[in-house]
């Protein structure tokens, strides 16, 4: 116990003495809520890894201006699965604005990710 209170309290003066730590901020690509770059869930649309555009098939970083992926070199560029027209397919359409996002159909999990998912990121349950 008394080695307890001397842990808590060495370390609590070393918070206030440091302060806290910087964390940056992006928007998520999804709704535009500001989040932390290291998050993994965006807290206000469930969206999995909200700072990042994935590939569709891999799921890997992709830029948004990439028209195949590094990974599994697929086109990111199809046909919209709503208008038909040739969009990049990251999160919404660039000529209807249909977002392709689909919520897991795990009970225990309902992340928001990519239509063309097989597999959830989060918990690996079978679209």
């Amino acid at each position: 116990m008394f080695y307890e209170k001397i842990f808590y309290n060495y370390y609590k003066d070393k918070r206030l003495k440091f302060g806290k730590m910087a964390f940056y901020k992006k928007k998520c690509v999804n709704c535009a809520h500001l989040v932390n770059i290291d998050v993994k869930i965006c807290p206000s649309c469930s969206l999995w890894r909200p700072v990042e555009f994935l590939c569709p098939y891999c799921g890997e970083k992709t830029d948004k201006k990439d028209t195949v992926c590094r990974n599994c070199n697929e086109s990111i560029i199809g046909d919209c699965p709503y208008c038909g027209q040739t969009t990049a397919l990251h999160y919404e359409c660039e000529q209807c604005g249909e977002k392709f996002l689909k919520k897991c159909k795990n009970r225990k999990c309902c992340i928001v990710q990519h239509i063309y998912n097989k597999i959830c990121a989060s918990c690996g349950y079978i679209m």
